[in-house]
């Protein structure tokens, strides 16, 4: 009896990689080394419409914790890149203002309060776990600093 439950526990664990198969990387994501060049430098996410003050530069190394498909949570039909940059496709979060009942703005898309894959949304709910955590749109939004190595990733209107 003790030997058979053994075999069922062992054949249990065995099958466990494939109830996980929703973590794998998504299939847009083929070079880690493309992946490491852009992960490890911040990168800037412009504010167009003069309003430089409202742009973000964002440092994917403060949010290694965070899975990269929380963010990057959809590759568009029409993407050749190796990984998927936010504004990377017109497929994606491409209606200005408002909502286009696909996806909704790039400016709503990083602003959801009750989503976790929107900056704000996460931020509100780290908040909540962790005192310490800062509050308000800084650090986010503080006067960005260029970095002339951070490109450029979102040229679209954020407000």
């Amino acid at each position: 009896m003790r030997k058979e439950l053994l075999t069922l526990a062992v054949a249990c664990l065995l099958c466990v990689p494939a109830f996980a198969a929703d973590d794998e990387e998504p299939k847009g994501v083929s070079d880690i080394k493309e992946v490491g060049k852009v992960i490890r430098n911040p990168i800037t996410i412009e504010a167009t419409g003069g309003k430089q003050k409202m742009d973000v530069v964002f440092n994917h190394s403060s949010h290694r914790r965070v899975r990269c498909q929380t963010c990057h949570h959809a590759l568009p039909s029409d993407i050749d890149a190796k990984y998927v940059s936010c504004g990377a496709s017109e497929e994606c979060h491409s209606v200005p203002r408002g909502d286009d009942g696909v996806a909704p703005s790039l400016f709503k898309a990083f602003h959801a309060k009750d989503s976790d894959h929107s900056c704000y949304g996460c931020h509100m709910k780290k908040r909540k776990q962790y005192t310490g955590f800062q509050k308000g749109c800084l650090p986010c939004h503080e006067k960005a600093q260029k970095d002339p190595k951070a490109p450029a990733v979102a040229e679209k209107t954020l407000n």
